[in-house]
This record gives C-alpha cells, structure tokens and sequence, in this order.
C-alpha cells in the first residue's frame, strides 16, 4: 500500500510538457519566477485541496518539490505544477514549493495555509470524581466504583459529524507524582527529594581538552563567547527535547545550551521569562545562566560516553550519555574586576531515554541567586528549577524527565477498570458543548499505594481528529486509609469480538491498522497490529502496536523494529517511539488515538474494516504470517 504522511494524504496531479533547449541564438532565458496558491481558503480537514505552482521565465523543463507541511521535508517530486492535499486535523502550517528548470536554476514560493476542523476539548480541567459505590469517604479504594463529569467543548471552526467519538482511556502513573511540570508535560525532580534523581559528577577535566571559544562580540571569548557547534550523530546521539530532535548544541560561555548553531552565547541577562533577553535562537537548556566568565585555569568542555558513569534514573539504568561541563566558572563582577567564585557544573543528556540532568560540584555564590536553572522553548514552554533563587546549593542536581520517558510506577493496570471508556460526541457545534459522565472502578485486590491516571485521549470524526490531554492521576488509598469494599458491582462494556484484518480511514489511503485479537488461556488476549504509515518524507513504515485487550481497550507502546544487517546472525532490535490507545467500538471499527516521538501532536481517528459487510473468504487466511526463528518481520493477510 501507498505509505502518506500522520498529517495529510497525497495524490499527484496534472501534468507538464517539458520545454526542449533554447534555440543557438536565441535569447536567454528570463529568471525564474514562481507563485503557490491553492483553491479554499481556509481549507477543510478531510477534503481535498488543490495547490498551484505557477513558474515563469527559466529554461522550462520545470520539476517541482512540494513541502505542504511546512516541515522543511519535501513531500513529493512531479513534473506536473498541481497537487492535491488531504489533511486529517486542525492545523496553520506554511506550505512551499521549489521549482528547478532544466539548467538547475531555482525559484521557490510559499503560502500560509489554515485548516480548519473540529477541535473538541474539555470545557474545564478534569476535576474531583464522585463515588458512586463504595465506603462514603473521599478517598479512592480497592472493589469501589467513581465517576467522573465533565463538559465538551468544541473550540473548532467546524462541527463533528455525526459519527463521532471522544475516547475515555487509563494508564499507570509515574513514581515522581510531586515532580514540577510543564505545559508540555516534563516533569522536573532534584536530588534532595532522592528516588531516580541522584547527585554522580562526571568529571571530564582530565579526560577532554577545553573546547575553542569564539567571541560573540567585542568582549573577549571566556566573557561573551560560544563554542563550535557539536555534533552529536557520531554517537547515533540525537534527542527529543520540547518535540523537536536535536543532534547538535552549542555551550555559552554565559551557562546555557543553545539548540540552534546560530546560537551567539552572548546573552548574559538572565530572566525568568519564557523568551530570552538576547540570543533568542531557538529551544535552550539553561545549565546556569547568568553573567559569567571562564577562568583562564578553566574551560567549556565535552564528552561522550557509550555507557554512561552515572545511570540513568530511567530504564535501562546502563545506556550512552553526553556531558558537557563548564569549569573554573566565575560571575562578572564588573570590568577590571575579579570574577566572583570558581565553580564547576555540568549538563548530562541522555540520548536513549531524554533524560536531562544538571550537577553542580561546588559552592555556586549565593547559592545562585542571580541565575536561572531550566529548559526552554520559547514558542510553547518553560519548566523552571530556579530563577533569582538560592535554590543552587552544591552539590545538587536536578532532573528533568520526558514526558515520554517518565519513571513508571509498577503499578498493574488491570486492576482498573474503565466502564463506558468512549463518549459518542457526534453532531457538536462550533461553540457548542456537551456534558458526560464517565465511570470506573477498581477489582478489589487492587494494591494499595497504586498510582493510576484517567485521560480524556481525543477526539475524531470521519474527517479529522485531535488529542485532547484532559488528565487526572490518583492514588490508591492513603497511608492508614485504604479499606476494601467487596459489594460494588461493576457494569462492564460486553465484549466485542474484533474481525481480524485491515482498519483504514478511506479519507487516509495508505494508512492504517493489519489488527487481530490472539486468545491466551487463563489471561487476557493480545491484541496485535501492524501500523503502516509514512515517515516524514513519505518513506514507508512499520510500526508495531501491541498489548492486553481488556473491556475492548488497548493501552500499549508503539515499537518499530529495526534488523541489524551487520550482525552475523539475524537480529533485531526494538525501540519504544510512542504510545497508542485503541477502543473497540464494534466488531468492524476501531478508535485509534496515537502520539509519536516524532510527533507529540499526535491524532485519533475512525478506522474501519476493509472488508466492510463482507464475508470472508473459505479458507480465511486473514492474520499475520511469520517465520518463529526471525521475529521481527512477516506478511499480513487479509481474504
């Protein structure tokens, strides 16, 4: 099948005559001009829209490189000047297209695009839930049933249809339940709080050379300088940091990590703002950022280590990292002056599980009360240790989580049941709202002390989809209170019994889900699929998502399995790359709601059989065929 974009679909159309050499003695060819429009505006998700390139002068012989997204990805390569586009959700991106002629010259053209959809949300955040059976108290215990009411909102510029779903859905919580969080979703600990985050220097003086500095301005380097731009691919060493992937960093002498190599280092006034006072380049982590000075006895230094000497707070405990350190640190006391203080810290990252962790060795003056400690993107979030705050007292560290690679506590999800886990929530007006109620409850031997969330996941019709996020995470029992109520009875979904085969949107050709149910005696089943998709740039793609079936959900991680072709026997290897909720709505559709690593936006969308009303074929051979001694790779079939 055609593999397309999470976002749109793609279709070529037209076409173009490419235009022979220029006549011996003709005239030169003018320059090439190009103009991209399209035909609605603003465009509507689920629909088709057509793009234009119009390119004049050049040799002709025009290709055209299409970036509809705005993701500085090319989409598609044609010869023809006309596109049609198919988004699945809300969004305002800047699509562009470059247009070469047949001498190499190029021209390119860009236009703002608005798509317009459903966006329906919680009216307010997902508050207190009620008991509805149980011990008459306010905490929630083993064997009792709650519930939970809430508003929908439809915050969008177009209605749902009238088949639509908002997905209830559950997870285990995180074992760092007071971490500090963002709008994003990291979560940030320290050391004095003890649990994963822990106080390890790395001291990498004698290891590595100072880096070279380059001064930003006219003040000399070790005041107001940068390093070069260090890359970080040799170690495969990329990172997601606020959504974006990161594979290279700059160091300020001033304290911080700028993601962008346009980065001066220069900024030397710290605030505590979302947006930088100067050198606003991008995402920043801000290790100690405040007016510094490098010693002439200290350095910017770097290093990378393929396992680590400080473990990771988050699995597997044994994996590479990067540290970059600065040492014989002082603060500007002023032109003449002597700096304040000689202090090391440093920044290690960890490019398997995200995970960020600043240490500081020795005493930082005050405690670093003229500094700020956090990481930033200045287009969404900030997440703030300390700013202007004695809060640096060495040795410390602190450590931000991702919120895709959070500490997880081992509690058993099982245990919590979700009783009516989708809302129907079609035909919602722009502006227009909806209350609902949603019900759960807890088996018994549920263990005290368990952490568990319940998530309103998203939203989808037919045509579009959107993740909403509305979250609220509790505890089992509290310490001393937590008694066992054995005569709630819980009113479960009655099972659906899911068709195997393949689940696809028809406004989405090209993706979808090869799903089947496997029966396990004495447990659960296992629901399989196999998610075909594109890449950023169209590539086709797998991904493999399984887990446990229980009240027709599935809550599991996304893998995508990679074979080793060096290896000398058959291998492979699996990576975790995002996480899925699928409900079963009926035996012949699905709800699937999906974030990737590569895309924390995300989506939820209808999927239904392909075989529809259908009967299967005598034999039916639907399933997923493979070989027991090279996992990892197979056939799907579908009669």
């Amino acid at each position: 099948m055609r593999a397309v974009s999470l976002l749109f679909t793609l279709f070529a159309a037209g076409g173009a005559i490419a235009a022979g050499p220029a006549a011996v003695g003709s005239k030169a060819p003018s320059a090439l001009s190009v103009t991209l429009s399209n035909d609605a505006d603003p465009a509507i998700a689920g629909s088709d829209v057509l793009y234009t390139a119009t390119a004049t002068g050049g040799s002709g012989g025009y290709t055209y490189r299409w970036d509809i997204d705005g993701d500085g990805t090319t989409d598609k390569t044609t010869t023809g000047n006309t596109l049609i586009a198919r988004f699945n959700r809300e969004t305002q991106v800047n699509a562009s297209v470059v247009v070469r002629d047949g001498n190499g010259s190029e021209g390119s053209a860009q236009h703002a695009v608005s798509v317009v959809a459903h966006r329906v949300r919680l009216q307010s955040a997902l508050g207190e839930p009620v008991q509805v059976c149980g011990d008459g108290d306010a905490v929630i215990e083993p064997g009792e049933r709650w519930r939970f009411d809430a508003v929908l909102s439809n915050a969008g510029a177009r209605s749902t249809a009238a088949d639509a779903y908002t997905l209830i859905s559950k997870s285990t919580s995180d074992s760092i339940p007071g971490a500090i969080r963002d709008n994003f979703g990291y979560a940030l600990t320290d050391s004095t709080q003890g649990g994963q985050c822990s106080y390890q220097f790395i001291d990498i003086r004698t290891q590595v050379s100072a880096l070279q500095l380059t001064a930003s301005g006219s003040e000399p380097a070790n005041n107001e300088g940068r390093s070069g731009v260090l890359d970080l691919g040799f170690l495969g060493g990329s990172f997601n940091f606020y959504g974006q992937t990161i594979s290279q960093l700059v160091m300020s002498t001033n304290g911080y990590l700028g993601t962008s190599d346009a980065t001066t280092g220069a900024d030397f006034n710290n605030v505590c703002g979302a947006v930088p006072n100067a050198d606003n380049n991008g995402k920043r982590l801000q290790v100690l950022h405040d007016d510094l000075v490098v010693s002439p006895t200290g350095g910017l230094r770097w290093a990378a280590f393929t396992e680590c000497p400080r473990p990771s707070g988050i699995a597997p405990s044994t994996q590479a990292c990067f540290v970059f350190q600065w040492n014989g640190m002082g603060i500007y006391a002023g032109a003449g002056a002597t700096p304040i203080g000689d202090f090391n810290f440093q920044a290690v990252i960890y490019p398997q599980s995200w995970q960020i962790v600043y240490q500081y060795q020795n005493g930082i003056p005050n405690n670093g009360v003229g500094a700020t400690v956090g990481i930033l993107d200045p287009a969404t979030s900030q997440l703030t240790a300390s700013c202007n705050q004695p809060r640096v007292a060495a040795p410390v560290a602190f450590c931000f989580y991702h919120p895709r690679r959070l500490p997880i506590e081992s509690g058993d999800l099982t245990k919590l049941r979700l009783e009516n886990p989708f809302v129907a929530s079609g035909d919602l007006q722009p502006g227009a709202t909806r209350p609902f109620s949603s019900f759960f409850s807890l088996e018994p031997d549920t263990a005290c002390g368990s952490r568990f969330r319940v998530d309103v996941a998203g939203t989808a019709d037919a045509n579009s989809g959107n993740n909403l996020g509305g979250t609220h995470e509790f505890e089992v029992g509290t310490t001393g209170n937590c008694n066992i109520t054995q005569n709630c009875a819980l009113s479960l979904p009655p099972t659906i019994n899911l068709r195997p085969g393949v689940f696809f949107n028809p406004r989405r050709d090209g993706n979808g889900l090869v799903a089947h149910v496997v029966p396990v005696a004495g447990q659960l089943p296992i629901f399989f699929a196999a998610w075909y998709t594109g890449d950023r740039n169209r590539s086709p793609i797998w991904y493999v998502v399984q887990g446990r079936l229980q009240d027709n959900q599935v809550v599991s991680p996304i893998l995508r399995v990679t074979r080793n072709l060096a290896a000398p026997v058959f291998a492979v290897t699996r990576d975790t790359v995002g996480s899925a909720r699928v409900q079963l709505l009926g035996a012949e559709k699905i709800l699937f709601s999906y974030t990737l690593d590569s895309d924390p936006v995300g989506g939820t969308e209808i999927l239904t059989h392909g075989f529809q009303g259908l009967a299967s074929s005598s034999p039916n051979r639907t399933g997923t065929w493979f070989f027991g001694q090279e996992d990892g790779w197979g056939q799907t079939f579908d009669s």
